[in-house]
């Protein structure tokens, strides 16, 4: 591990310590089998990845692990490092992509989610935080889709881990349960309208 690195981890740990940057975690309703080859990195590389990164500044360790034993730092100058995978999608579906990211702060830096060749996600400069969970759900248009994770930190590190993709459950049209919702308020309307019989 290189000594910008090992300076990255200590300044990530006192940032943890201090309770920076601790995002909330949006609700997760995902349904479909998971899509993601290798997203946690427990290969212990980026095997199932198609990864472009200068391997001195990048890579699979454990220290950048948010579970299990290893996780992904970037630490690309200039041009950012990409993680690339085609998933087979459903057109007209929704999915759930599902990352942790944490940042040192060191700037520049950049982190961009892109979902069929389209940008879901932007960031510049992110601020020093802990593990942070980002959340996306966009619509596939193909059978295919691809993700890419583009990832830029001049002066440090980025650190990337369980990143999942699922798909998400279809949703209940109007056309469907329409009629049923006019049909239960006509009865209810009729119902109070009714006049009580007369008692005995």
């Amino acid at each position: 591990m290189s000594c910008r690195k090992l300076l990255a981890a200590g300044v990530l740990a006192l940032g943890t310590l201090l309770g920076t940057g601790v995002g909330a975690a949006p609700t997760r309703y995902e349904v479909g089998p998971e899509l993601v080859t290798n997203g946690g990195f427990e290969s212990g590389n980026f095997s199932g990845w198609n990864a472009s990164f200068d391997p001195t500044l990048s890579g699979v360790d454990g220290v950048a692990a948010h579970s299990g034993s290893f996780g992904a730092y970037f630490g690309e100058i200039g041009t950012p490092g990409t993680l690339v995978q085609s998933l087979a999608t459903l057109p007209g579906s929704y999915y759930n992509i599902h990352l942790w990211l944490r940042s040192d702060g060191q700037r520049p830096n950049s982190f961009d989610v892109l979902w069929g060749g389209r940008s879901v996600y932007s960031v510049l400069d992110v601020a020093a935080s802990a593990f942070t969970e980002i959340v996306l759900d966009p619509q596939a248009s193909s059978a295919l889709t691809t993700l890419e994770l583009r990832l830029r930190n001049d002066s440090g590190f980025f650190e990337i881990d369980d990143i999942s993709v699922r798909q998400l459950p279809e949703p209940i049209t109007l056309a469907l349960v329409g009629p049923g919702l006019f049909g239960l308020a006509l009865a209810r309307r009729r119902k109070v309208g009714e006049a009580k019989p007369a008692a005995a």
